[in-house]
C-alpha cells in the first residue's frame, strides 16, 4: 500500500518520533494538564503541549477528553434529555444504531453522554416495555417472583431470573435482592415491609468497632471491602453507619471530598457495566483512568448563616422554624457550608445536617442554663464557700382510714 507524504509525516510525528513519551500519564502530568487546559479554556493545545515534554497536542487533547473532562460524562438526566433520547432512538430504529444516536444526541444536548449511558438510560428507564411499570415500588407479586426465581436459579444468574420478573432491569433486580430481600442480611423479616421504614437491626458495639477497624484498614470510601468484615451488612448500611458515627470528623471531610470529586473529576472514570447481548471489543471496554484523586484539588467553600437570632424573629413575627427557611434554636444561629452550586451542595447535605444537630444540642444546653440562672437565689444556694441550707419538708400526718365490714 502506497502512503503519501502527509500520512508518513503524521505517523512519524505522532508515533515514531524518538522524543515522544508512550507511557501512561502520571498524576503530576494530569494535574498540569487540568491547570493548563483551564488557563487556555480548552483550546490552544499546542501551547499546552509545550509544557508537557514528550507529549503531542493530540495526545494532550485526547487524554483530557477521555479522562479529565468533567463535562464529557454527566450523571444527571433531565426530562428534556429523556424526551430527546426517546425521539432520536425512534428515528434511528432502536439502540442498535448507537453511532448515529450518539452523534445527534451530543449535538443537541451539548455533549456529555457516552454510548453506555445512552444504552442503559433507554433500556432501563425509557424502554416502551417498562413504561407502565413503576421504577421504584415493588409489589408483593414482583417480590414473590423474584424470590422464587432466585431460589431456583441461584444468585448471579440474573438473566434467567429476568425472564420471570417482566418489566424489571438487571440492575434493579440485583439491587433489590442484594440489599433488601437477601435472607443472609440482618433484617427483621417477620415485620411487614413498608415504604420509608427500614427493617434493619440495630448496630451492636462489636459491629461499630469492626467497622472502624475496616475503615482504618481499607480507607474511607471502600465500602465494598468494609462490608466483608461485617457479615449481614450491605455497603450502604456501612456508609450510613459511618455517617452517623463520624469518627474524628472523617465523615465531614469525606463529604467535602465527594463535592470536590463531583466538580473536578468526571462522573465515570471507566465503565464496567454493559448490557447483555451487546458485544464490546476488549480494547474499548475501559476508558483511560486517571490517578488523580479528589484530595489533589482544593474546593472553595463559603459559610452562610442558616438561622437568625431571637430579636430578628420577634421583629418578623413569623416564628417559622422549618428547615427550608432560616430559623432560631433558642436564639442561637449557625452557619452551613456551600459551594454556590446546588449540584455540589448535595454532597454537603449530611455535613450541614450534623451542624444543625450540634446547634440544636448547644441551644438546648444554653436554654437549660438560662432557666437555671433566672431562678431567684435562696440563702446559701449558689454562693461560694457557703453550705446550702437543708430544705424543710413538713411531715404529713397519716389520715384515719375508714373501717370496712371486712375489718371486723
Amino acid at each position: 500500500m502506497v502512503r503519501n507524504a502527509y500520512s508518513c509525516y503524521t505517523h512519524f510525528v505522532q508515533m515514531l518520533d524518538p522524543g515522544l513519551e508512550h507511557t501512561r500519564f502520571t498524576r503530576s502530568e494530569d494535574l498540569a494538564l487540568v491547570e493548563l487546559s483551564s488557563k487556555n479554556r480548552g483550546f490552544n493545545w499546542q501551547e499546552v503541549a509545550k509544557h508537557s515534554p514528550g507529549r503531542t497536542p493530540w495526545r494532550c487533547f485526547s487524554r483530557y477528553q477521555q479522562a479529565l473532562n468533567t463535562k464529557q460524562t454527566r450523571s444527571e438526566w433531565t426530562p428534556e434529555e429523556d424526551i430527546q433520547l426517546v425521539r432520536l432512538v425512534g428515528q434511528q430504529g432502536g439502540c442498535k444504531n448507537l453511532i448515529s444516536v450518539i452523534s445527534q444526541t451530543n449535538t443537541e444536548m451539548n455533549g456529555g453522554r457516552s454510548a453506555d449511558q445512552l444504552r442503559e438510560r433507554y433500556t432501563n428507564c425509557l424502554c416502551m416495555s417498562r413504561k407502565n411499570v413503576p421504577s421504584q415500588h415493588w409489589g408483593p407479586l414482583d417480590l414473590a417472583r423474584l424470590n422464587t426465581a432466585v431460589s431456583i436459579y441461584g444468585r448471579g444468574h440474573w438473566r434467567h431470573v429476568a425472564r420471570h420478573v417482566p418489566g424489571r432491569s438487571l440492575p434493579s433486580m440485583t439491587s433489590r435482592y442484594q440489599n433488601v430481600e437477601n435472607r443472609e442480611l440482618k433484617r427483621d423479616f417477620e415485620r411487614p415491609a413498608k415504604r420509608g421504614h427500614s427493617r434493619s437491626l440495630t448496630w451492636s458495639v462489636d459491629e461499630d468497632e469492626k467497622l472502624l477497624e475496616a475503615i482504618e484498614r481499607y480507607g474511607v470510601g471502600n465500602w465494598s471491602l468494609a462490608r466483608l468484615e461485617l457479615p449481614g451488612r450491605t455497603s450502604h448500611e456501612c456508609w450510613c453507619r459511618f455517617q452517623r458515627l463520624n469518627p474524628e470528623s472523617k465523615a465531614d471531610i469525606y463529604d467535602i471530598l465527594l463535592a470536590t470529586k463531583s466538580k473536578m473529576l468526571p462522573a465515570s472514570s471507566y465503565h464496567r457495566k454493559y448490557m447483555p447481548g451487546h458485544r464490546v471489543e476488549p480494547r474499548n471496554r475501559k476508558r483511560p483512568r486517571s490517578e488523580v484523586i479528589a484530595s489533589d484539588f482544593k474546593l472553595r467553600l463559603m459559610e452562610t448563616p442558616a438561622a437568625i437570632g431571637q430579636a430578628q424573629v420577634e421583629e418578623d413575627g413569623s416564628g417559622n422554624n422549618d428547615e427550608s427557611s432560616p430559623g432560631k434554636f433558642g436564639g442561637l444561629s449557625y452557619t452551613v457550608l456551600t459551594t454556590g452550586d446546588h449540584r455540589l451542595d448535595r454532597s454537603l447535605t449530611r455535613l450541614n445536617a450534623r451542624r444543625r444537630l450540634n446547634a440544636q444540642s448547644s441551644a438546648s444546653v444554653l436554654a437549660v442554663k438560662d432557666r437555671t440562672l433566672d431562678k431567684p437565689i435562696k440563702s446559701g444556694v449558689g454562693l461560694p464557700g457557703v453550705a446550702p441550707r437543708r430544705r424543710f419538708r413538713p411531715r404529713l400526718r397519716p389520715t384515719k382510714r375508714q373501717r370496712s365490714p371486712l375489718d371486723q
